[in-house]
């Protein structure tokens, strides 16, 4: 598989979104966490993406021009937790030893 600009343009980067205060000029900001850099702003929620959007855009096509490695989203399955199941007497022995 090819790993070209569409390639990197069709994946699903997670984004970072946050409401900007009046005294950080108000309206959005947005990131791509796994992009180092490739940020944008904009007055509206529609605005910031369109804006992130040529922002990535841009930011792949010189990574790809300076052979510069690109991150991909993972979709690990896993949670990182770990569920144990035991009988309520036991949990309650628990409670009361370490209360």
């Amino acid at each position: 598989m090819v790993k070209d600009l569409e390639y990197y343009l069709s994946l699903e980067y997670e984004i970072k979104l946050k409401k900007l205060s009046q005294e950080e000029g108000s309206g959005w900001f947005a990131e791509i966490p796994l992009l180092p850099g490739c940020m944008s702003d904009g007055e509206s929620l529609e605005e910031v993406v369109e804006n992130l959007g040529n922002a990535k855009r841009e930011w792949i096509e010189i990574s790809l021009e300076l052979e510069r490695g690109i991150s991909e989203p993972t979709t690990d399955e896993f949670s990182g937790q770990l569920r144990v199941r035991m009988p309520k007497s036991l949990h309650r022995t628990h409670q009361k030893r370490y209360s």
